[in-house]
């Protein structure tokens, strides 16, 4: 870089030698002093202050431009991933339970066991149900003899007994075997089967525990499709709902430019395409009824369940739950 030098050249004015700075006045009155030095002084100010003005003008003349990067936007797709918390569900679940009273005799399935379709799951002492269809087959048996005999004495020329009689003793033979087929089936509820294909769980009823009808003894499950349920806020299911590719069945929704993951608890994904139709289901409300497992002092995430994991730190704002309760769903899950 070139410097330029400027030299300054200052006069100073001098008095004559017979003239006095501070020479009295003439006559009475004071007469003010004019001082120049002020006047000077600002006039060099501006001197000096345009003369730098030069001198950066020079040095930046001189001066390389600073070497910058640039670049040129692009496009291309970027995917946008959605979380929201589900519940995995079998494609069928039911609740196994007993269908007749009695003390259980044997239970040939363990917990997650596989079974197939009547296949045994629980058996109850069938020795009264089985005297009770004896009984019933019995009366079949004197109904028959009852109906034969009236038949044959309704039957002939000269009936000795009228056929009111021998329809009569016909119903009463109809009655005996419905009483039988009806023991009959009870005897069979004794004998608990698996409805279809699946896996057994928790066993609630062990061999020798006393149940009555209707009383649970297991889940049965099939997993072989599953059903995974979540929530989604009502702005975002607006926005997938117009997107285009929407079908005449409002009730599902595709997203042919989108692809369904599951994503385990341990982080891993499910190796199995969910494809890209999700079937919306209505609800209620979001008000769950828990029989136990919470207390009411737990704390339960209302809002922001997706933003956080197992061990994160969080800074919780307490909303009671009647107002959550009278509060609208819409905004939640965001």
């Amino acid at each position: 870089m070139r410097a330029a030098l400027f030299v300054l050249t200052v006069g100073l004015a001098l008095l004559p030698a017979n003239t006095r700075a501070n020479a009295p006045p003439k006559g009475n009155r004071p007469v003010p002093f004019e001082d120049g030095r002020d006047t000077d002084a600002e006039a060099l100010k501006k001197e000096i202050e345009a003369l730098r003005r030069n001198v950066g003008a020079v040095g930046k003349k001189d001066e390389k431009p600073e070497t910058v990067v640039v670049t040129s936007p692009m496009t291309r797709d970027v995917a946008v991933t959605q979380r929201y918390a589900g519940q995995i569900r079998a494609h069928r679940y039911i609740e196994i339970r007993a269908l007749a009273t009695g003390v259980i005799t044997e239970v040939p399935v363990k917990e997650g066991q596989a079974v197939k379709k009547d296949d045994v799951l629980f058996k109850v002492s069938p020795a009264l149900y089985q005297a009770k269809l004896d009984a019933e087959l019995a009366e079949v048996k004197i109904a028959q003899l009852e109906f034969d005999h009236t038949k044959k004495l309704a039957a002939g020329d000269k009936p000795v007994v009228s056929q009111q009689e021998a329809a009569l003793a016909e119903a009463k033979l109809a009655r005996a075997k419905a009483r039988a087929k009806l023991a009959e089936v009870e005897l069979n509820f004794t004998i608990v089967r698996a409805p279809f294909d699946g896996l057994v769980g928790r066993l609630r009823e062990r061999e020798g525990s006393l149940v009555k009808k209707g009383d649970p003894l297991t889940p049965l499950s099939d997993n072989s499709v599953l059903w995974v349920y979540f929530n989604v806020s009502e702005a975002r299911y607006l926005e997938y709902e117009a997107r285009p590719g929407k079908g005449p069945d409002r009730s599902r929704l595709e997203l042919p430019d989108s692809r369904i993951e599951l994503v385990l608890a341990d982080g891993s994904t499910f190796n199995q395409d969910a494809g890209n139709v999700v079937t919306v289901e209505h609800e209620a409300g979001d008000v769950f009824v828990i029989k136990k497992g919470l207390d009411v002092n737990d704390r339960i995430v209302l809002d922001g369940v997706r933003r956080v994991r197992n061990g994160d730190k969080v800074e919780p704002v307490f909303q009671k739950p009647e107002e959550v309760i009278g509060s609208p769903k819409t905004g939640r899950e965001k």
